[in-house]
């Protein structure tokens, strides 16, 4: 079986706002040259562009672009997994194509252990207050100790200059977090959004393998706040402490955590946590349900809402039918 390289692809369009039933007079046949960037993974099988974002990393005021490649082999450690970061800049060139087997992004994170997939999720934010925009990457095939796949995720503090490698393997992340259990994956899914309004953004992650209550792959979400008072390269392992906020899946297999996503949904000025559950059946089989929970400026942590003992979020959505997801 052949096995190709992954790519991104970025489309710049200036276009008028167009009326919601208007149709597009312009396809783009992305088998020629459409895009204005094309970025394309460094090997087989990579898997680059499993997860991309847009965001101004390092302060000139230009959004940068990082691409999550789960998949990617550093020497030694096959599937290890990389994050690649490309710096936003005002005299790209047209049509530019940006090959990572002939040339170096400009910084590129590499996951610490084969099989630990860094890369699955990507994220930015403020998670230090510090002003500035922070790499938040997950790498859900993480082992720590005894705990297989419990999962992983890594903060890189924004900053004007970056090193052009950081190698997990030899330099702990700013922050590093790990997940509790066996087989939770923690990261599969990855949000930030401040859900306390203090102005600094919160780290959401979603662990959809999680077995709360001894219920298999019920799911979990976990809510980490951000601070200005994290310590250098701080460890913070679910083992050994409670998130502030954490969301149990009620039945075995609903992998809640499957997504996970922030924003503003009741129009009160903070920040709303939403959580997938893809398979739950609460009515309908693998339909699916959406939970959110209200941003509040004060929580009482840690909050725990068990959906298995009956407590209800703020709001629900269930799929209309069986194998919606």
């Amino acid at each position: 079986m052949v096995r190709l390289r992954h790519s991104v692809l970025l489309f710049a369009w200036l276009a008028a706002a167009l009326p919601a039933a208007a149709q597009p007079d312009r396809a783009v046949d992305l088998r020629g040259a459409g895009s204005d960037v094309f970025v394309q993974g460094a090997a087989a099988g990579d898997h680059a562009g499993s997860s991309v974002v847009l965001a101004d990393v390092n302060g000139d005021g230009i959004d940068d672009l990082i691409v999550g490649a789960p998949d990617a082999e550093v020497p030694g450690r096959a599937g290890a997994g990389a994050v690649y970061v490309l710096f936003g800049r005002r005299d790209f060139p047209g049509n530019l194509l940006v090959d990572l087997a002939v040339r170096s992004p400009d910084v590129v994170i590499l996951g610490d252990d084969p099989g630990d997939f860094l890369g699955g999720a990507v994220a930015v934010g403020d998670v230090n207050g510090d002003g500035r925009n922070d790499i938040v990457a997950s790498a859900w095939g993480v082992d720590e100790g005894m705990r297989g796949d419990c999962g992983a995720v890594y903060v890189i503090y924004g900053r004007a200059t970056y090193p052009a490698r950081i190698d997990l393997d030899a330099t702990p992340a700013d922050l590093t977090i790990y997940g509790r259990s066996y087989g939770d994956e923690l990261g599969r899914t990855l949000a930030l959004g401040d859900l306390d309004h203090d102005g600094i953004a919160d780290i959401i992650a979603g662990a959809p393998g999680a077995a709360p209550g001894g219920r298999g792959s019920a799911g979990q979400a976990h809510v980490l706040f951000g601070r200005r008072d994290y310590p250098p390269q701080a460890l913070v392992d679910l083992v050994g402490r409670l998130s502030d906020i954490t969301v149990y899946g009620r039945y075995p297999f609903n992998y809640l955590g499957s997504s996970v996503a922030s924003g503003d949904f009741n129009n009160d000025g903070i920040a709303d946590l939403v959580v997938g559950a893809r398979f739950a059946s609460k009515q309908m089989v693998q339909a699916g349900e959406v939970y959110m929970l209200y941003g509040r400026p004060l929580w009482s942590t840690p909050f725990i809402l068990d959906l298995g003992t009956g407590a209800q979020p703020d709001f629900t959505l269930i799929g209309r039918y069986s194998g919606d997801n």
